[in-house]
């Protein structure tokens, strides 16, 4: 069971690992953004060391009269806990919303983007500026969720 619980665990950090990439990409504003790969991938970088240490240190004793190795496989199973409290606290992808055609949880979701931007960083968001209706018609969802460059 342990093993079976572990390879569940592993493709669950493993589908973290990428997609944490695409939300630093698509929510984090342009001023940290490099400030926030920085501090994901340094906690990515230090998970393997970590978990040496950890076993080095708990391995041979029976912290509480539990065997070392199971607070070795207990803790990345609180690390998880922690990281899924913080994923709840994510919004929603608003491209993926979009692709999805569900705009308005999208404009939602921007909205409460930038009003933390405005609080944290000063200032106002601009006012969204309006779309001609002609241009608005000619431009297809799928143009708006992919663009060009992507």
């Amino acid at each position: 069971m342990i093993d079976l619980w572990r390879f569940i665990a592993s493709v669950g950090i493993g589908v973290e690992l990428v997609t944490i990439d695409i939300y630093i990409a698509e929510l984090v504003p342009k001023q940290i953004r490099g400030k926030a790969f920085a501090v994901n991938h340094c906690g990515q970088y230090l998970a393997v060391p970590t978990v040496a240490l950890l076993s080095w240190l708990l391995i041979p004793h029976k912290p509480f009269g539990m065997e070392g190795w199971r607070w070795v496989a207990l803790v990345p199973a609180l690390g998880a806990i922690f990281v899924w409290g913080i994923r709840r606290a994510v919004p929603e992808s608003p491209r993926w919303l979009l692709a999805r055609g569900r705009v308005s949880e999208a404009e939602q979701i921007i909205e409460k983007i930038e009003f933390h931007v405005a609080s944290e960083w000063g200032g106002t968001p601009p006012d969204p500026v309006p779309v001609p209706e002609e241009v608005a018609q000619k431009v297809s969802l799928s143009e708006i969720v992919r663009p060009p460059y992507a």
